[in-house]
């Protein structure tokens, strides 16, 4: 679906190019999905008290390394796994070592490389609505995946191939790289009435030090910055509240990033576990983009149709307000438009 100039129309997405300006610029989610995912068939679970469990059935989601060998999991069934239990999965012993809001705290015994590990053992979390087979593996991976670190695909790019990017090539578009890595609670509702006091999720995020300059360029010649996916737009709509904090303890003076932050108050409360290492910013997102947040960079956006009650969908109704997101939604319901991860796309324009 293409919204532009107050009208929506429908289109082929191998027609994207047809609405690109010569010389614009993409800017991607280069995360690669890990395969973070393992389903049990009558595993052994060693209690503390030296009795032992069976369970028939039982999945484990290794979701992030909070400390040397200790990583945030879920679980299910969740309450049959306790403090201090133990299990062992080809040959390598895991501990549940402390409880946690939405899960356990594993910790592997073993010293392994998890990823390795996980890469050939496991299987990638595709999302639960989807019935797991390797084949859907290889189209939950976009082709821009190159850093290990997402337990979901950035869906937006899921919908460009090699002859898509050649029809943007020839239009002289210039193609950008951001990482950043999705975490499962992306798909989460918001779950208060007031959106401003939702506890949003943070993200992991990392940047080229150059950033700041490539971005002010782009916008000194009016080129069109096209956003895909979502979880770009979070990533560098983050810069000016990331400006603000590493201007003054590293050279990133930057007049384009000045005039913004000048202009009104930075919450710099968005942007957690800041560090810069060999030209890269390593950092946390925390920030939450509703309808009233003034946009600073994007030009363009290129996304997948979002569910209800999601900060996804609220960033899209951030972009086009409320008005006109009913209207496109309505349009895609009555058009029969797939939603979901591996559903369709819009190209949305203010």
């Amino acid at each position: 679906m293409v919204y532009r100039d107050w009208t929506i129309q429908d289109h082929h997405f191998y027609e994207i190019d047809k609405f690109i300006s010569k010389n614009s610029k993409f800017f991607f989610n280069n995360t690669s999905v890990y395969k973070a995912r393992l389903k049990f068939n009558n595993i052994e679970i060693k209690k503390q008290n030296w009795t032992n469990w069976y369970i028939k059935q039982w999945e484990i989601l290794f979701m992030d390394k909070t400390d040397e060998s200790i990583y945030s999991c879920l679980v299910s069934p969740w309450k049959k796994i306790k403090k201090s239990d133990t299990f062992e999965v080809y040959w390598v012993e895991f501990e549940v070592i402390d409880y946690t809001k939405k899960g356990r705290l594993i910790k592997v015994q073993k010293d392994i490389n998890l990823l390795d590990f996980l890469e050939k053992n496991w299987e990638m979390p595709l999302p639960p609505y989807v019935e797991y087979s390797k084949e859907k593996e290889k189209y939950y991976q976009s082709i821009f995946a190159k850093n290990t670190g997402s337990i979901a695909a950035p869906t937006a790019s899921l919908h460009f191939t090699d002859r898509v990017l050649e029809k943007l090539k020839q239009k002289s578009i210039w193609f950008n790289y951001v990482t950043l890595h999705v975490w499962l609670w992306t798909f989460a509702k918001v779950d208060t009435e007031d959106i401003k006091k939702y506890d949003i999720h943070k993200e992991k995020v990392v940047l080229d030090l150059d950033i700041f300059d490539k971005i002010a360029n782009f916008k000194k010649d009016a080129n069109d910055i096209v956003w895909v996916g979502t979880t770009v737009t979070r990533t560098l709509e983050s810069l000016p509240y990331l400006y603000s904090l590493l201007k003054d303890k590293i050279d990133v003076e930057n007049a384009f990033f000045e005039k913004i932050v000048s202009n009104w108050l930075t919450d710099k409360n968005y942007i957690h576990n800041l560090e810069v290492k060999q030209n890269k910013i390593h950092f946390e997102t925390k920030l939450f983009i509703y309808p009233g947040f003034e946009f600073n960079i994007i030009d363009k956006l290129i996304t997948n149709f979002h569910l209800p009650k999601s900060s996804l969908l609220m960033l899209v109704a951030a972009w086009i307000w409320y008005d006109k997101l009913w209207e496109v939604y309505d349009h895609a319901i009555k058009s029969n438009y797939r939603f979901y991860s591996f559903g369709d796309a819009c190209f949305l324009e203010q």
